[in-house]
């Protein structure tokens, strides 16, 4: 029972129904369990002329995840501006929740028959991280496509937590300068918008990259597969191969695919609207584009053998974090080696599917380096970091500076605690980049992200550490500044004791 007041009335009205509560959190763990129910009855409709048990399983737990998530989303309301803590808290628990289901899903039908393996599986795909523990072309039909699904939910999840939730929660702060965010033509005047039109061009792009799939000579199921983890800049594939296997045609499609996976949202959502003008004043697509170019270029040159449509295909596939590959590219030279490191640390756009330290901070970063360089050959210099021109004011370059200095410390520790498990070091260094940028492939892993061969300590290693990367440091930057602001309360706390006792 609750009392509400409504307009023109002089007295609150008396309703017999229970008031909602407010929690982000909670909310936002309901509807990533109802879109997962959704996408999950869906699999199991489309795989059920495969494997009926299969199919069945996941029509039925679909169907239930739904209603659950419904029926429980009707008892909470949504705050229009929650604190930054409980949209990450949101988020963080939202992955949690369902790497949980995913597993269970792998145990319950059966495909795997670990429940570690299954975590990991679970993690790597809704992570949107190309490694499996899995051989894709022993999978039913049903289950292919829920696993695919799975980095297609972690993409979109990626997508709206990094347009919306966090910059309307952060009021962007967290955001270099030059970001398309901060433009006037935005993608998200309000979270119920913004929402609205992510989905609408993200799903739009699912589709368009399924008809090129087929249309390039793929089957129906493959086609449905790829399109999903194309956008998503997931890379798993239905092949154990990855592209090896198919021709130019599915290529093409799947590098035009992944440079879109790639890049901003913002600059997709101005395509949609035919802005062609603010596109091109987008600093972050420049250096993104050219990235891409040069890549592509030292690639070509670098790799024996190497076409210069595999050339472009490698290239793309690390720059938007992607994973896929036309052959083991982790036997070439050192110096394509390091140049596809680079890209994959690097990463894709800022309000992209894809991960990594993401183009316009790494500029950032460079810019505030060459900065400080200057200062220490001249204290008396004034150098001034611009991005597209413009100024980037100190405050905001504190805090992407920060953020960098976190997300390569978070890349420092996957590598030591790789190397540690037994991985061997110029393995884990690779690994632990790849993985926190949500690539995945890579020396250690091999070329297509296989983790048949690494034993299970190792894998769940990998697993907090791929969540960490979908979710970005921000989340564990808050915990650490949680924990220093417990133990500052804990030490003034314990002083007051003290303080009384000694007056005693």
């Amino acid at each position: 029972m609750s009392i509400r007041s409504f307009p023109g009335e002089s007295a609150p009205r008396l309703e017999l129904t229970a008031p909602k509560r407010t929690s982000y959190a909670r909310l936002a763990v309901t509807d990533a369990v109802a879109v997962l129910g959704l996408t999950t009855l869906v699999c199991g409709l489309l795989g059920v002329f495969d494997n009926v048990g299969d199919a069945a399983f996941l029509i039925a737990s679909g169907a239930a995840a739904v209603v659950a998530g419904l029926l429980v989303r009707r008892t909470f309301s949504r705050t229009m501006r929650p604190a930054p803590g409980r949209v990450l808290s949101g988020l963080a628990l939202s992955w949690i929740v369902l790497v949980g289901l995913g597993a269970g899903i792998y145990l319950a039908t059966g495909t795997i028959d670990r429940i570690d393996d299954a975590i990991v599986e679970s993690a790597a795909g809704f992570s949107t991280t190309s490694l499996t523990t899995l051989n894709p072309a022993d999978l039913t039909v049903p289950m292919q496509l829920w696993r695919a699904s799975t980095q297609w939910l972690g993409g979109l999840i990626g997508v709206i937590a990094g347009v919306v939730a966090l910059p309307l929660a952060l009021r962007g702060t967290f955001l270099a300068a030059g970001t398309a965010f901060q433009t006037p033509e935005r993608l998200a005047p309000t979270p119920v918008v913004g929402r609205r039109r992510i989905i609408a061009v993200y799903f739009s792009l699912t589709v368009a990259l399924g008809v090129g799939y087929a249309i390039a000579g793929l089957g129906a199921r493959d086609s449905v597969v790829h399109a999903m983890t194309t956008i998503s800049t997931g890379g798993f594939s239905s092949q154990p191969d990855s592209f090896a296997g198919f021709g130019a045609g599915p290529r093409t499609v799947a590098t035009v695919g992944m440079i879109i996976g790639g890049s901003s949202f913002f600059v997709l959502w101005w395509l949609v609207r035919g802005r062609l003008a603010p596109i091109w004043r987008s600093p972050e697509l420049r250096l993104y584009l050219g990235l891409l170019a040069t890549g592509s270029l030292l690639v070509a040159l670098g790799g024996e053998g190497l076409g210069l449509g595999d050339a472009i295909f490698t290239t793309a596939s690390a720059l938007s974090t992607t994973g896929f590959a036309v052959g083991d590219w982790t036997v070439l030279n050192d110096a394509v080696l390091m140049v596809l490191l680079v890209l994959i640390g690097t990463g894709s756009m800022s309000g992209s599917a894809g991960g990594g330290l993401r183009v316009v901070r790494a500029w950032t970063l460079v810019g505030f380096a060459s900065r400080e360089l200057r200062r220490q050959l001249d204290p008396n210099s004034i150098v001034v970091v611009k991005q597209g021109g413009a100024p980037i004011d100190e405050r905001t370059l504190e805090r992407t500076t920060g953020y960098q200095i976190g997300h390569l410390g978070l890349c420092g520790v996957a590598a030591f605690l790789l190397a540690a498990g037994g991985v061997d070091l110029m393995g884990a260094i690779y690994t632990g980049i790849s993985v926190i940028s949500t690539h995945g492939p890579g020396i250690g892993t091999g070329p297509y992200g296989d983790l048949s061969d690494w034993s299970p300590a190792s894998r769940l290693v990998l697993t907090p550490f791929m969540l960490a990367g979908r979710m970005s440091i921000l989340p564990l930057l808050l915990a650490v500044s949680t924990v220093f602001a417990a133990e500052k309360a804990a030490v003034r706390q314990f002083r007051r004791i003290i303080t009384r006792v000694v007056q005693r």
